[in-house]
């Protein structure tokens, strides 16, 4: 892959945690740039059921939580992501531990904020990482 870069972005839900890989070619000029997705990866970990009822995740949806996020970080390896953005929104929010499960990745490093919402995190991270309109508009697109 080394004509081009890729990008990912996790989407941590109320109801499943999503991995979106995009690459842009580099040899393509500045305004005709194009992210293509390459991967979308979605697995159900159902983080709402436990907050929604109990107020929290619970344990075992943390320990869930923490093994997939090692394996979609394999697979960032393995599809050489350059940059990448994960965005917990609903279920996290709400959850009275949510705070305290998002600082564990960021002091492991992750590159995650809490997001109110799915297409905040998609602009914060184009805001950052990508240079024109058309990769906005992709990013955007699963």
């Amino acid at each position: 892959m080394t004509d081009s870069k890729c990008y990912a972005a996790i989407d941590i839900g109320s109801n499943a945690v999503r991995l979106l890989i995009k690459k842009v070619k580099n040899n393509e000029n500045l305004a005709n740039k194009r992210l293509s997705k390459v991967m979308l990866l979605r697995v159900p970990l159902r983080l709402g059921f436990d907050v929604f009822s109990l107020g929290e995740v619970s344990d075992a949806k943390v320990m869930k939580l923490r093994r997939l996020m090692k394996a979609f970080r394999q697979l960032m390896k393995i599809y050489e992501v350059t940059n990448y953005r994960a965005c917990a929104t609903s279920a996290m929010r709400d959850a009275q531990n949510g705070k305290s499960v998002i600082k564990m990745y960021v002091r492991n490093k992750w590159n995650m904020n809490l997001f109110f919402d799915l297409l905040k995190c998609f602009c914060s991270f184009h805001s950052r990482y990508c240079t024109t309109n058309n990769i906005t508009a992709s990013l955007l697109q699963p």
